[in-house]
């Protein structure tokens, strides 16, 4: 196979994977990540979700859970196909 000259085409990037083995793609979709400090009425959490899903527990409830499926996977490629959403509530 000939070499491809990526400025010639529309391809922004190849996944160069090892012959006779499947390619491991990681889709990541619609993470959601609530930060009770912008909560938008006292009334929407009780003191206990208030402590739960404050900031400083984004890492534990979401990137260390991200962190631990690509370490397992150990994909080729990852694709997230939604923003990492901060709600608020």
């Amino acid at each position: 196979m000939s070499a491809i000259n990526i400025s010639d085409t529309l391809i922004d990037f190849f996944v160069d994977v090892k012959e006779n083995r499947d390619i491991k793609v990681l889709q990541i979709t619609d993470t959601q990540i609530i930060d009770s400090s912008q909560k938008r009425d006292a009334r929407h959490l009780s003191s206990d979700e208030d402590v739960y899903w404050s900031k400083k527990s984004i890492d534990e409830r979401c990137f260390n859970t991200v962190r631990e499926v690509i370490s397992k996977v150990e994909p080729d490629l990852i694709i997230n196909n939604r923003r990492f959403n901060l709600r608020r509530i």
